[in-house]
């Protein structure tokens, strides 16, 4: 194995210093990044999604289907054309550890493709669809998202009016709370006026909880200090508006000294969990995508690998193309060459066919992933262990040809 990674190895290098090989990513992934504008010219809004993520992991496909072929030309059958194999072979290296270096070689120069554009795919589609919406929710009020358990107790110190800001009062509390945002708080454009800008100061009376909106906090002598607007409401224990009727001589109440108090930051409730949602949902249906491709490439790419030492560019693409297309088609053409009625010779050739032929079907899930609906690993699993033991049925049918080839 030493051997084969050390063929590998220089494959790999040899794969990745092609010019082919950077202008086909860079074509592939900017046909990926705007397919986003493509998609607009659909008669129906609610598929411009369905076809970006569609043709994303189609285009991943594709580009390194071609890759495949295209370096299996270069790093094989060249080698084998110009005599420079000899030198490999030469040494104590079999035909065998050759050809299995050579694939696994051109297959993580394919997979390495393969993540460059699943990453271009999800950057656009959080161009598209994810950095739009996190903005828009990043702007709404929701109160039913809310969480009381999850407010910063304190007891207020003091409150005087504010002589920077008309109708405001400098709530200062017995304590300091930390200013530092998180992550997300600062993707989510948190404004720079300090942790609990835009968020809620609460306080309990017997009517309910007051919430004033708080639009600036700092730290002054070690405890926090809040610039709170005087407008007010009361809210229930969920969250919503009660309505309150004062009286027409009534001052609008304000925080008083010594009231225990809760201070919320500004919260993002679904904002949130549409990142979330995004980059722990979506993305790695994408990543599971690509790495479902690669293995239908792997097979592909078996085929090409055994067939390089042996035939032309033109030869080799039109064979892998012509399996690459049965494979596709193996589910439908044995359901229909073995339908109730056929013969007893067409169920047999179906039969046979089906069990020859690479099962690529499975593989394809660009429609489950256009569509939302989860891979799980379970299945990535399952369609690798296939693949697998499928690519190695083939390099070792190759590697018997190939080890009685006479390279002159």
């Amino acid at each position: 194995m030493y051997k084969t990674w050390v063929v590998a190895s220089n494959t790999a290098h040899e794969a990745l210093r092609q010019p082919l090989f950077y202008i086909l990513l860079v074509s592939f992934g900017g046909m990926i990044w705007s397919s986003q504008y493509f998609t607009m010219f659909t008669l129906d809004e609610s598929l411009e999604a369905f076809l970006l993520r569609e043709m994303g992991i189609s285009s991943i496909a594709l580009a390194c289907g071609l890759m495949a072929v295209l370096l299996s030309w270069l790093v094989i059958t060249r080698e084998m054309e110009k005599l420079t194999a000899l030198t490999v072979l030469s040494k104590p290296v079999t035909r065998g550890q050759f050809l299995l270096g050579k694939y696994f070689g051109i297959l993580g120069a394919v997979a390495f493709a393969a993540a460059v554009l699943a990453a271009a795919l999800v950057v656009t589609l959080w161009q598209k669809e994810g950095e739009p919406r996190f903005s828009s929710l990043c702007d709404i009020d929701e109160a039913a998202q809310f969480d009381w358990g999850g407010d910063s107790p304190g007891l207020i110190e003091s409150v005087e009016l504010s002589p920077e800001y008309a109708h405001t009062v400098l709530v200062t509390l017995d304590r300091t709370y930390e200013e530092r945002t998180s992550a997300l708080a600062r993707l989510a454009g948190v404004p720079q006026e300090g942790r609990f800008a835009g968020g809620s100061l609460f306080v309990w009376r017997d009517s309910g909880a007051l919430e004033w909106n708080v639009l600036r906090s700092s730290v002054r002598n070690g405890k926090t200090t809040l610039v709170v607007q005087r407008d007010w409401r009361v809210v229930d224990t969920a969250g919503r508006a009660v309505h309150v009727t004062l009286p027409a001589d009534a001052q609008p109440p304000i925080p008083q000294a010594r009231e225990d108090a809760r201070v919320r930051p500004r919260r993002y409730g679904a904002a949130a969990a549409h990142y979330h949602q995004f980059w722990t949902g979506e993305a790695p249906q994408i990543l599971k995508g690509a790495t479902l491709a690669v293995m239908r490439v792997a097979i592909l790419l078996a085929f090409a690998a055994s067939l390089a030492p042996h035939a032309s560019l033109v030869a080799n693409a039109s064979i892998s193309f012509l399996v690459f297309l049965l494979g596709h088609l193996s589910n439908y053409l044995f359901l229909a060459l073995t339908a109730p009625g056929r013969g007893f010779l067409s169920r047999g050739f179906g039969r046979i066919f089906y069990a020859l032929l690479p099962n690529l079907e499975n593989f394809r899930v660009e429609s489950l992933v256009a569509a939302g609906r989860p891979i799980t690993m379970t299945y990535v699993l399952t369609c690798a262990a296939y693949g697998i033991a499928y690519s190695a049925l083939v390099l070792v049918a190759g590697t018997a040809v190939f080890s009685r080839k006479e390279i002159r």
